[in-house]
């Protein structure tokens, strides 16, 4: 597990700043415990300019044949 900690408000009330979020990879496929991809509401952790990034998962897509979240 990773600890990310949430530096900006941007997704208050549900997740304050201040708190932590606890970070574990996506199982892929199905699994006892595992959802597969993220959907609708899910917080989506990845990297982007070498530092972690979260934001909420609005919408699911694909695009030229590949999985996109919004």
């Amino acid at each position: 597990l990773l600890r990310l900690p949430m530096l900006t408000g941007s997704m208050h009330p549900a997740l304050p700043r201040g708190c932590t979020l606890l970070i574990a990879p996506l199982a892929r496929g199905p699994a006892p415990g595992g959802r597969g991809a993220p959907s609708a509401g899910d917080v989506a952790v990845f990297a982007r300019d070498g530092r972690l990034a979260a934001h909420r998962v609005l919408r699911r897509a694909r695009r030229g044949g590949r999985p996109w979240l919004l």
